[in-house]
């Protein structure tokens, strides 16, 4: 047993929940890296002891920590420190998937599933685009440490961006594609999140249980004049991402 649990103390003369002192500690030692991902936590029969507090106690902050995705239970085995999340600020500044992954230490990379080009009235409505046009789609795996992370659907007006389709975008950004290919800036974006489960399809791709919980995430871009040039639908795992949003008073 990793002794850092020996340094657990709880204090029962402040009005702060024991299964919460239990729960935020550890938080901390997550977060500081002494409890690693991996590690088989106590039993809840061992925690009692060491901790001189009910199973009820352990529980409920465990299960808590299972919500939030700090610890994952696997059947017949005990329960464990779950792998880090990885946290979008997707709703706070306009950053690709490649730079936001190495600003936090990871290795992006994308495995390109399907692309070509489609006129489906509801994509090309986003886009406002007519019936008459067609949209260029790319449908793409994107991966953190050779993880899977999100599988998104992103579509662009055929015109200018039908050349995406001669570009390798296994390898290359797609926001700086289309600067530096096209001259077209991402200015402005407007997303949307959802929850949702993971069908038999995703979750091969994401190497995720069927019905696991994920992310969907709607993202419609514009240029600096206000013209929409990429519609997107990115479904995140449940397991591996978290989304951080910070608000202001007005």
């Amino acid at each position: 047993m990793n002794s850092v649990y020996y340094q657990l103390k709880l204090d029962r003369d402040i009005p702060v929940p024991l299964y919460y002192q239990l729960k935020q500690f550890m938080i901390q030692n997550i977060e500081n890296g002494k409890l690693k991902e991996g590690d088989a936590v106590p039993t809840e029969e061992e925690l009692c002891e060491i901790l001189n507090i009910s199973r009820a106690t352990i529980r409920q902050a465990f299960s808590e920590l299972v919500t939030e995705g700090h610890l994952k239970r696997q059947k017949a085995k005990g329960t464990f420190i779950a792998k880090p999340k990885v946290e979008g600020r997707f709703f706070q500044v306009i950053e690709s998937f490649n730079d936001e992954m190495r600003k936090k230490g990871l290795q992006p990379s994308s495995m390109v599933v399907d692309s070509g080009t489609m006129n489906d009235r509801e994509v090309l409505e986003q886009l406002g685009l007519d019936g008459r046009s067609s949209c260029v789609y790319i449908n793409r795996v994107r991966y953190a440490n050779n993880d899977p992370m999100v599988y998104a659907r992103t579509y662009l007006p055929s015109r200018p961006f039908k050349e995406l389709l001669k570009v390798d975008l296994g390898k290359h950004s797609l926001y700086k594609t289309m600067e530096e290919k096209f001259g077209i800036v991402v200015h402005r974006v407007s997303r949307r999140l959802q929850v949702g489960l993971a069908d038999g399809e995703l979750s091969k791709l994401l190497a995720i249980p069927e019905g696991s919980p994920i992310y969907v995430v709607y993202t419609l871009s514009y240029t600096k004049d206000g013209t929409p040039v990429e519609y997107s639908i990115a479904k995140y795992r449940g397991d591996l991402n978290e989304f951080r949003i910070d608000l202001e008073r007005g």
